[in-house]
């Protein structure tokens, strides 16, 4: 019997997952774009130029017609830099950013844009800056200049080229590997729609990040959600606004916040609860004795008085103040756990804002 049509056949790009191995294939694919290439493979080189005209046309624009094409991989830590040589004279650029999980961080996508406007001087009118991600998001740019090109975008360049019959092992390969990531994707999309519709003890990462997306609307300015992912584990943290409390003995002002954070390593989901304080570059007058008080005061709140105080331990930025319970199992939806996060906070904002650490009782 063959089982060749019910095996799985190996894929390079199961084993090659990361960032640097998605860079490698889309700078080969853009590469055969270059008009020099349209004999060698008539087909890879249509596909490879649809790739260049579907990332002007996300943006908004026309490709300039070009006579030569140049891909620059991994320089001034810019992922892909492909330049343009048109007929026009001009030379264009497109500074591809290319996330697999991860986010974007800092301010790395406008650092990337005046590396080239000021180191090489290259007018800004002629880069077109992207951001192409190929994990479910939720989020855009950060800087507005740049144009996001999804899975979507990307599953449809593969989808062109699988209509042309090509016959390319990596170009095979990874259209495979792009059909399983959709599926992922649109799993995570209905997970992150769809969290109210199941328990909270059964959230898996994308419920709770549509939870928290949820519940940053819900607070004041000032929330954040801080998104990590590699290999190795997930992380989300969510901070509540802050709120400001001064030492009056020595007039610094420190901003304690709610932090609720969920981490899954080695298929192990944790969740925590605390509150933390910003000590806003006074790392040596948060001291344990006012670390003490602040607790107390904040202890006369009915939903703290379980909380328990951290170990002691000098910090750089912020600082553990006390950790609270949270048993997930007893929340049966999203709504009676967000309305006990929402209490908690408002409950944190009632901290006094000017503490005397030296005369209080």
């Amino acid at each position: 019997m063959n089982n060749s049509s019910i095996l799985e056949k190996p894929n390079l790009f199961k084993h090659a997952t990361s960032e640097l191995s998605q860079d490698a294939i889309l700078a080969w694919l853009i590469r055969w774009a270059d008009p020099l290439y349209a004999q060698a493979d008539p087909q890879l080189h249509e596909v490879g130029h649809f790739f260049v005209q579907k990332l002007y046309e996300k943006a908004g624009k026309e490709v300039p017609p070009f006579t030569k094409l140049k891909v620059i991989t991994q320089k001034d830590k810019i992922d892909i830099l492909v330049e343009l040589i048109c007929t026009d004279d001009t030379t264009r650029y497109i500074l591809l950013e290319d996330k697999v999980n991860a986010n974007e961080h800092g301010d790395q996508l406008d650092r990337y844009i005046e590396k080239l406007t000021e180191l090489r001087e290259i007018e800004e009118a002629n880069i077109l800056p992207i951001l192409l991600k190929t994990s479910f998001h939720t989020e855009s740019p950060s800087n507005e200049k740049y144009t996001l090109f999804t899975l979507f975008d990307l599953y449809e360049v593969w989808q062109t080229g699988s209509s042309k019959n090509i016959h390319n092992a990596i170009f095979t390969d990874y259209g495979l590997h792009l059909e399983q990531k959709h599926l992922k994707y649109l799993q995570a999309q209905f997970d992150y729609q769809n969290y109210t519709t199941i328990p909270v003890k059964g959230w898996s990462y994308w419920h709770w990040k549509g939870f928290f997306t949820h519940l940053k609307a819900k607070f004041q300015e000032g929330s954040k959600i801080h998104d990590q992912q590699n290999a190795h584990q997930r992380q989300l943290v969510f901070n509540a606004p802050k709120v400001s409390v001064t030492n009056i003995s020595n007039q610094h002002e420190y901003e304690p916040y709610l932090d609720l954070g969920w981490l899954e390593a080695n298929n192990l989901a944790t969740f925590s609860l605390s509150v933390r304080v910003r000590l806003k570059k006074d790392t040596e007058g948060f001291d344990k004795n006012f670390r003490d008080v602040l607790a107390a005061e904040l202890q006369k709140q009915d939903l703290y008085r379980g909380g328990v105080k951290a170990k002691f331990k000098r910090a750089k930025q912020t600082i553990c103040l006390l950790k609270l319970k949270l048993n997930t199992d007893i929340y049966d939806d999203a709504a009676k756990l967000g309305a006990h996060l929402l209490e908690l906070n408002e409950q944190l904002h009632r901290l006094p804002a000017t503490i005397d650490p030296i005369n209080r009782t």
